[in-house]
């Protein structure tokens, strides 16, 4: 096998690599012997594979033949017409005649044609040839008129026709073109040429700066040039390498900045010549070229590079430059690339601008002045103070605008003296406008080259194509260029293919650049970089859209090698790839590429040692790359790789060595959302870039994930600043920061609601507080609980400071607010609506703020109707009759709406009892003011008078505004039915006489408000079952909804028999209460009210007892705040929701908040909060979606959601209860039971006793159910007639329920009084306490408990002391007992015995001792502490309460005993805190200690070694953390700490306290990180609490800081065997979300499948990224390894891909298992990645166990890894093979790994799978599915046990990956899909139905 691979690649070697070479002789008549037979296999069409042109500079003899092919003219005309006949002949030096033309014509003529052929001037008529020149337009061509022309040859007369003297210069260059000579014989071919150039500006331009030409040579280049029609010649005069131009007012320029004192080589700026090098031209040198340029009709346009470049510049003059930003003057610079060195920007510095613009433009006549505006460095200007001034005198924005400036006033100069300014593309982006006539050359393609073109063309600006990649001729030609040059590749194809295209502006031309820094050998060098691909860039600007293809300019320039000859050029053959290897059979196959062609110009025709070389060093470094059949570790390089260049590698190499670059802070501003949720945020920034020591700009872009919850300023660096010559790229550390928000303001972790949370109005009067907060976008929170400013303490005024945890940055970040009850309508401006019903035709008033949208509108109507929040309110226009949309704002004409209560039937506005109050507290409050007092005055006197209505109505105006309240009219009338109703309402009450009495002084007496009539509803025909339901409310809703409506007007009112009595009814009442209300402004204030009496009584009249005067005034001094702490419930997991978008619920409560309040606060009251998260929402993308969701679900949350907790059903009234809410506690106490350490009745005794908050349909449902028992007979409810006995039966349950509550209300006052006074007394005699009878000890045991959660200390102490009264210890002597009594404590705990009761007296006595420290009294706390222990020595609480109380009472010795006795018997948290505080105010020594604990481990003596340990770390200094993190700080006594720690764990894990165990085993590594003993601590302290993966990495630690540690080593071993049982934290949390979504529709869910996507690799990064942000939040992605090789590239791509998809399942690959070289530290071996990779997966929410993507569908993840038995033709393990040799195991790689991954998943096997099942895995299940077999690649590709699993869980279809082919076939009843990432953009997806299931590969 082995020799057929040898043989086949020396056949291959043998085709490819050895085409024809060009022989290069020796001796130089070689070439000039050639015959024409070996022509066309140099110069002819058919060209061999390989072969290509060079040009050699050699002056031989005159050989011109014309290709048969047709023409070969270079430029292409616009028409050519070969003619039949034979070409002319003449013999050379034959005479002809001339005729036309002018004298300027005549010499072109004989210079440049007649001179090919010698011809001779004829000075008469001889036959012979005629050379016309005829002067006349040329019409009928497109392109430039001025140069068009017609070239005729027949009959030896030769006819030229334009209407220039430039036309007939083209003419004459064609025909020098046409004109061949051979054998002493000169042929022109006859034919008819038309032709014109399609643009004017076709040109080259020469550096001088860099490298220096002579006059000589620039004029050289220019008769070339001329050959080809090339009219511009550009001419580069400055830069900071030298100044070449004389300038008379300024010598200093050539004298010292045209000269430098060494010179780069090559292409490190290391390498420096230090040789003298530089030059100048003179005057008459300048002038000398210029005028030969006119003689060849060139234009030069000079160049003079302004303001940067100017290093040679300032180095001349230092005053030009930014001398307070630099040291000194500079040298002329040495090095290529580009200088910092700017011209500075004042006064001096533009005149001197000037002067040299106008000098040289004296100089070089020329249209054009180029000022150069490229690569300018700001940084300079950034550090001048000057140049900073006069950015902000010229109100400048950057440095840019200074570069602009520059530029502005150069072109601005050379305008004055009649010239057009030049610039470089730079220019256009300054914010610098430039003047008119100005033209920009466009060089920098790689930077949006359309955007420019657009710009231009806006501006009216002409443009010049100058592409780097396509007319930098300095650039390589190809891989042979035998002559240094730029590191790059600008082939001919390129050149050729020159874009023109100007996109809409003015495109003059193009030209070629020739900068002169690799250009060091004169005019060889330059000659070869400049053809052939100068003549491309003539045909390319000649023809423009005509070019007749580069296949044909290719064997028309191969024509032209006759006139390269004739300047010293000589185009020869060249081979593009040599084999120079000499073991051809270990030669690597060559692809050949393209041909080029090239001019070579040397001295001899043999090549030089320097090309030899360089043709090695070629064929050498090309020998690497293109075609790649060998091996290297197991693997083929893909034959379509790109060639290895190691130049790329070089240049990384030099770069690590060079000095780091400098650290660059750049601040950045992203939104709020981005810490809250986490996400990436896209930097573009412009940075300096060196390309082929070319200095350029580009803008860059870099992505920055910011994780969730990171602390701000979050910082992070990144290389990818500007690049440095001397140092490394500079390194960009991004400060991010948050936006300002609208909502929030950020201080740490919290967040802060910025603006008060208004509530309603009447909050503070509803006893449960329900209300919605916006947060970040995409999150709202809404709080629920008992209101804690419903009860008598409590003021309107009051604040709610709401902290919720977890609703900040981060899991332990809070959000904060405030909420206050807001303002009622009467206090702000309002704006009057009229609101009318569908239904019952009624109409009230509502109030809304100015503006108004429908929402508040909503609001108001709400809250007048007493209808709950969520209530729906639909409302239309009145005048149009269309419903208001949801966002809009009532208009100026909607003041009157239409209410569509169809489904709710309002007979009337409602008025509670507290709505009453609330109406008449107003107005007597409003009464109590002295200005009304005044008023009421005027009235008195107008009594009787018609001046009295006007005065009454202006006396109440202020106090009307109260009649909105109950929806009436906002008028006096109002005022006066609304105050009439409300002491209706209250007749009955207790104060109702007082009432009546105080408010008839004003003239509002008592009178039955009219009842509502409703619409009679029609009875229609039911049958009698369904009658009975619907009355009695039984039936469906949709029954009484589908009824047809009595209002409206196709349902006419059916008319009683009463009708015409009740019409009548209805008017005279109508007239009664008009004659009231006009008596009442006649004569409503008839005499004053008694003041005094008012204001004795109160505002009511109620205020009889002075009490009541007294509790009001206490009321306002009470509490103003209350604070409410709500923590997450569930441990904080969210619950899922199936909704589009996705969103989640997060809970809280307040549960674990001490509900004791301090002096001056409301008493916190039990509390919910659910936060609705949709991520997406955060999104512009998905904001509509969660907006619409979020209106709709926001109400059913309100109405249902919390009515589901438990907790939260606990504070609901009993009646919605199946069961009590709280059984426990209960005792004979008259119906009290026990809820957080208050007495509360057993029914709802804490409502108010109005109707208010009463369930009123169940009032209805009782009112129904007496009616029928009293008549004996159902009733028809739907009779209007029945409505009034109806309400009164309802009334009259209200009032029961009312005379209830307050029973059980004072009852409980009562009792609670008592219970109080008794606590809070001073002791005295026992008769004076009272006794609560039969009380067992439970429930005082319970009080206590319940007090002591609460806060209240003291109350506590009472109800232990009434429990140890139950058990026969006096509560008075029990805490009065002395030193000497304890002398009987034996036998009083003998007495005890004999009760069976001695544990539960300690336990009395040991909690009162507790509340006696809190409530500062330590003697007798002591006391109760002493007797608990006497009672129970062996009991460790006893202890601890003894040592608290000693701290106490300052005895630190015995405090100290008793901690030590504690933590023996109980090592809790709680006793080491105290022991460790009680050994630090009373120190001992550290070592001693230590040595004791040690002895005490030795003996087993567990606790002492606890107590020893413990004593000796308090005894030295503590741990200190570096600032915001968790590093420990090393110390001196670090190593001390880590061994004590470590012991301590060692003797916490023999008693079983693992978890203490693991804390101080992770304190002593943190420590001490080398020292193996704590590595193994930990470990075993973790196995202890069956976290065995992360123990496995402890002990793998151990291991690699001591390789033959046994104990590490059996530890990982155990480690690996208990692993697969799946029993820690983390394997429990992944079997919990087993089911998450087992409940989700089948219907809406999609899978998709991807692997190979290799995330940190080329463009996979954006791909990523690019994917639509909410498309795929439905959807479930399946991931199948190699992700990511390194773990922060695999973290970065997880978290990308989990914000796109709803759920992912992801099983690592073969790559994520290596361990790169920055990951050796972390990771000690690859299963301890393994691990972590997990265990990120956890924390990012991506699934790596089995679980439900919806109903019926299960994802099963199997772990995998290759068996070389897959290999079915060599099933052994190859030694030799390393496939993943960066991967490290603990095992066998070959022969236990992929048993120990199959053993994994075992426990995934024995889920309860049905339906579809869907297995996934990294390698090959089998053998038939495609893989790469080449180079025993199939060993590491597989495993076929894998197969015999996903048939065990009944896989239905199997999903894996690590192979580059698709994949989609089914075998034996399993479908196998492989979908490996591609690259691209995202495809529409492959559905492959299976069960109903769609699953399709996730194509890109």
């Amino acid at each position: 096998m082995k020799v057929f691979r040898v043989i086949l690649l020396w056949q291959l070697h043998f085709q490819l690599i050895l085409p024809s070479f060009c022989h290069k002789s020796s001796r130089s008549e070689g070439l000039a012997s050639r015959n024409s037979a070996e022509k066309p296999e140099l110069f002819g069409g058919l060209e061999v594979e390989g072969v290509s042109l060079i040009a050699t500079r050699r002056l031989v003899s005159r050989s011109r033949t014309q290709d048969a092919e047709g023409h070969t003219l270079v430029p292409a005309p616009q028409s050519v017409e070969l003619l039949s006949a034979p070409p002319v002949q003449l013999p050379l030096g034959s005479a002809v005649l001339v005729t036309g033309g002018t004298p300027e014509d005549l010499s072109s003529l004989k210079e440049h044609v007649l001179e090919v052929g010698k011809f001779t001037v004829a000075s008469v008529f001889k036959p012979g040839l005629v050379i016309e020149l005829k002067s006349e337009d040329v019409d009928g061509l497109e392109g430039v008129k001025g140069e068009a022309y017609k070239l005729d040859v027949a009959d030896k007369r030769i006819t030229l026709t334009s209407s220039t003297s430039h036309g007939f210069f083209n003419a004459m260059m064609t025909l020098r073109q046409l004109i061949s000579v051979k054998d002493e014989t000169v042929s022109i071919p006859q034919l008819h040429i038309q032709d014109a150039p399609m643009h004017e500006w076709r040109g080259l331009m020469l550096d001088v700066s860099r490298h220096f030409f002579s006059a000589d040579e620039v004029k050289h280049l220019l008769r070339t040039m001329a050959l080809f029609k090339l009219n511009r010649f550009h001419w580069h005069l400055s830069d900071d390498q030298g100044f070449r131009v004389p300038i008379a007012k300024y010598p200093k320029l050539t004298e010292v900045g045209a000269w430098r004192d060494g010179t780069q080589q090559g292409h490190s700026s290391g390498n420096i010549q230090r040789q003298r090098y530089g030059g100048f031209y003179t005057k008459d040198q300048i002038q000398d070229v210029v005028s030969y340029a006119e003689s060849l009709h060139i234009m030069v346009v000079p160049e003079t590079d302004l303001p940067g470049h100017a290093q040679a510049i300032v180095a001349a003059y230092p005053e030009f430059s930014n001398q307070d930003a630099i040291n000194g003057a500079p040298q002329v610079m040495q090095t290529w690339g580009v200088s910092d060195y700017v011209l500075a920007p004042n006064d001096k510095t533009f005149a001197f601008v000037s002067d040299l613009v106008g000098e040289v433009s004296n100089l070089i006549k020329s249209e054009y002045y180029h000022v150069g505006g490229d690569e300018v460095s700001g940084r300079q200007w950034d550090s001048s103070p000057s140049a900073l001034s006069f950015e902000q005198e010229n109100r400048l924005a950057s440095s840019r605008q200074i570069a602009g400036t520059f530029t502005q006033k150069a072109i601005e100069a050379a305008n004055r003296v009649g010239r057009s300014g030049i610039v470089w593309d730079e220019a256009l982006a300054t914010g610098v406008a430039l003047p008119q006539h100005s033209v920009v050359m466009i060089w920098r393609d790689w930077d949006n080259v359309p955007s420019k073109l657009r710009v231009a063309a806006q501006r009216g600006l002409p443009v010049v194509m100058c592409p780097h990649s396509a007319t930098y001729l300095d650039f390589a030609q190809g891989p042979r260029d035998p002559y240094e040059s730029q590191q790059g590749v600008v082939d001919l194809r390129k050149v050729y293919s020159l874009p023109l295209d100007g996109h809409g502006a003015n495109v003059l031309g193009g030209q070629g650049q020739l900068w002169s820094e690799y250009i060091s050998r004169g005019l060889d060098d330059l000659d070869f970089k400049a053809w052939p691909r100068g003549a491309a860039i003539a045909e390319a600007t000649w023809c423009d859209h005509r070019r007749p293809g580069f296949d044909d300019f290719k064997r028309r320039i191969k024509a032209r090698a006759s006139n390269f000859k004739e300047l010293g050029i000589e185009l020869i053959a060249c081979q593009t790839e040599t084999a120079w290897s000499k073991k051809r059979a270990l030669k690597i196959d060559l692809q050949l590429q393209e041909p080029g062609l090239y001019a070579f110009a040397a001295s001899s025709r043999e090549a030089t040692r320097r090309q030899y070389d360089r043709d090695r060093d070629f064929a050498t470094a090309g020998s690497e790359a293109p075609l790649f059949t060998g091996h290297v570790n197991g693997y083929s390089k893909r034959k379509d790789r790109a060639p290895f260049d190691a130049t790329e590698l070089m240049k990384k190499i030099q770069e690590h060595y060079k000095p780091p670059g400098r650290e660059i802070d750049v601040e950045v501003r992203c939104k709020l959302e981005k810490f809250f949720y986490g996400g990436t945020k896209q930097v573009v920034r412009t940075r300096r870039i060196y390309r082929d020591f070319q200095e350029f700009h580009e803008d860059k872009q870099f992505r920055l994930d910011v994780p969730k919850g990171a602390a701000e300023p979050w910082e992070c660096k990144m290389k990818g600043g500007d690049m440095n010559l001397e140092a490394q790229t500079d390194t960009l550390r991004f400060v991010v920061k948050s936006k300002p928000h609208k909502v929030l303001e950020r201080r740490g972790g919290d967040l802060h609601v910025l603006r008060e949370v208004r509530l309603r109005p009447d909050a503070h009067l509803q006893p449960f507080l329900q209300t919605a907060v916006s947060t970040v976008e995409g999150r709202t929170v809404l709080l629920w609980g008992q209101n804690p400013l419903y009860s008598q303490a409590a003021s309107s005024s009051a604040v709610l400071h709401v902290s919720v945890e977890g609703e900040g940055i981060g899991d332990k970040g809070h959000l904060l607010l405030s909420a206050r009850v807001a303002a009622k309508a009467g206090s702000q401006e309002t704006r009057l609506i009229v609101v009318k019903t569908t239904y019952t035709k009624i109409q009230f008033y509502v109030g809304v703020p100015v503006p108004a949208s429908v929402e508040d509108l909503q609001e108001s109507i709400r809250e007048v109707l007493q209808w709950p929040e969520d209530h729906p309110v639909t409302l239309r226009r009145s005048s149009s009759g269309l419903p208001f949309g949801e966002q809009s704002l009532l208009e100026s004409e909607d003041s009157e709406v239409v209410l569509d209560c169809r489904a709710e039937c309002v007979a009337e506005v409602p008025m509670s009892f507290r709505r009453a109050r609330d109406l008449l507290a107003a107005m007597a409050a409003f009464a109590g003011t002295d200005a009304f007092e005044e008023g009421l005055s005027g009235c008195l006197q107008a009594v009787g008078t018609a001046r009295h209505e006007s005065l009454l109505r202006k006396l109440w105006e202020p106090a009307c505004r109260s009649a909105l309240l109950c929806g009436y009219e906002p008028t006096l009338e109002g005022l006066w039915k609304a105050a009439q109703r409300a002491l209706w309402v209250l007749r009955e009450e207790v104060d109702g006489e007082t009432l009546q009495q105080r408010f008839a002084q004003f003239g509002f007496e008592l009178r039955m408000p009219p009842k509502p009539r409703l619409p009679r509803r029609r009875k229609l025909p039911r049958p009698d079952v369904e009658n009975f339901l619907v009355r009695n409310g039984l039936g469906p809703a949709s029954w009484s909804d589908s009824l047809p409506d009595p209002g409206s007007e196709t349902e006419p009112e059916e008319e009683a028999p009463d009708y015409e009595e009740r019409k009548a009814q209805q008017c005279r009442e109508n007239e009664e209460q008009e004659k009231a209300f006009l008596t009442f402004l006649r004569h409503g204030a008839a005499h004053a009210p008694d003041r005094r009496r008012a204001k004795r009584l109160g505002p009511f009249g109620a205020a009889a007892h002075p009490l009541m005067l007294r509790r009001a005034a206490h009321r306002a001094e009470l509490a103003s705040e209350c604070s409410l702490e709500l923590r997450p419930l569930f441990a904080g997991e969210p619950m899922q929701l199936f909704t589009k978008p996705t969103c989640f619920l997060q809970f809280y409560s307040n549960a674990g908040q001490a509900m004791h309040a301090n002096p001056g606060q409301l008493q916190p009251t039990p509390m919910f909060a659910v936060a609705i998260c949709c991520p997406s929402g955060a999104k512009k993308a998905g904001r509509e979606e969660w907006m619409r969701l979020r209106h709709q679900l926001l109400p059913a949350l309100k109405h249902l959601l919390l009515i589901c907790l438990s907790r939260a059903r606990s504070l609901l009234p009993r009646q919605l209860l199946p069961s009590p809410a709280s059984s426990a506690g209960y005792a004979e106490t008259g119906g009290v039971s026990v809820n957080s350490g208050k007495a509360q009745p057993t029914c709802d005794d804490g409502a108010d006793e109005s109707s208010e908050g009463e369930d009123n349909g169940e009032v209805i449902q009782l009112a129904k159910r007496r009616i029928e028992e009293t008549r004996g007979q159902t009733c028809d409810f739907d009779d209007l007639d029945m409505l009034d006995e109806l309400e009164e039966a309802a009334a009259s349950i209200r009032k029961e329920r009312r005379e209830h509550r307050r029973r059980l209300r004072a009852a409980r006052e009562s009792w609670i009084r008592d219970a109080q006074r008794e606590a809070n007394q001073v002791p005295a005699e026992k008769s004076d306490v009272p006794q609560v009878s039969q009380v067992s000890p439970a429930l005082w045991k319970q009080l206590a408990t319940d007090a002591v959660k609460s806060g209240d200390f003291y109350l506590a102490q009472w109800y232990y002391s009434k429990e140890a009264e139950c058990y026969g210890l006096p509560a008075l002597q029990a805490a009065e007992l002395t030193d000497t009594d304890t002398e009987h404590a034996d036998d009083e705990a003998t007495r005890c015995e004999s009760h069976g009761n001695l544990h539960e007296r300690a336990v009395v006595l040991s909690n009162r001792s507790l509340c006696l420290v809190r409530m500062r009294q330590p003697d007798a706390a002591l006391r109760d502490a002493r007797h608990a222990v006497s009672l129970r020595p062996d009991w460790g609480r006893a202890w601890s309460r003894v040592g608290a109380a000693a701290a106490a009472t300052s005895a630190s010795a015995e405090a100290c005993e008793a901690w030590r006795k504690a933590v023996q018997l109980d090592c809790c948290e709680e006793n080491l805190k105290g022991l460790e505080d009680a050994c630090r105010r009373n120190p001992q020594s550290a070592r001693n200690c230590k040595e004791q604990g040690n002895l005490a481990l030795r003996g087993k003596d567990w606790g002492l070694a606890i107590c020893c340990y413990t004593e000796a770390l308090a005894a030295i200094p503590p741990q200190r953390l570096v600032e915001q993190s968790e590093t420990v700080i090393q110390d001196d006594y670090s190593l001390l700490r880590s061994i004590l720690f470590s012991n301590r764990s060692a003797a916490f894990a023999h008693v079983g306290r693992w978890q203490a165990a693991v804390r101080d085993a992770k304190c002593a590594v943190a420590e001490g990180q080398s020292y193996p003993k704590a590595y193994c601590r930990l470990g075993v302290a973790l196995l202890g609490c069956c976290e065995n993966e992360r123990a496995y990495v402890a002990f793998a630690m151990a291991l690699r800081a001591e390789d033959r540690n046994m104990a590490a080593s059996k530890g990982r071993q155990a480690c690996l065997q208990l692993v697969p049982r799946w029993s820690s934290s983390a394997a429990a949390w992944r079997r919990r979300r087993f089911l998450r979504d087992a409940g989700r529709p089948r219907s809406r869910t999609r899978v998709y499948l991807l692997s190979e996507l290799r995330f940190g690799q080329g463009a996979n990064e954006a791909w990523v990224h690019g994917i639509h942000a909410t498309k795929f939040l439905d959807d479930v992605l399946i991931l199948t390894g190699n992700v990511a090789d390194s773990f922060r590239a695999l973290e970065r791509g997880l978290t990308a891909l989990r914000s796109k998809f709803r759920r992912i399942f992801f099983v690592p690959g073969n790559n994520e298992m290596w361990i790169t070289p920055i990951e050796m530290e972390r990771f000690p071996d690859s299963v301890c990645k393994f691990w972590a990779i997990l265990e990120l997966c956890d924390r990012l929410g991506v699934d790596v166990a089995p679980a439900a993507v919806c109903e019926g569908v299960y994802v099963v993840p199997l772990f995998s890894w290759y068996n070389a038995e897959f290999d079915l033709a060599d099933p052994f393990p190859d030694p030799q093979l390393q496939h993943d040799k960066y991967a490290k195991w603990p095992m066998d790689p070959n022969h236990q790994v992929w048993r120990y991954m199959l053993a994994l998943n075992r426990d995934y096997l024995q889920k309860p799978y049905h339906d579809t099942v869907i297995t996934c895995s990294h390698f090959v299940p089998r053998s038939e599915l495609p893989v790469v077999h080449e180079f025993s690649m199939a060993k590491a590709s597989g495993c076929a046990e894998l197969d015999d699993q996903l048939r065990q869980a009944r896989s239905s279809c199997h999903v894996y990956g690590h192979s580059s082919k698709q994949c989609g076939k089914e075998i034996d009843g399993v479908i196998y899909l492989n979908a490996p990432h591609k690259g691209g953009g995202l495809e529409e997806p492959i559905p492959l139905d299976a069960q109903s299931l769609t699953l399709t590969p996730f194509l890109a």
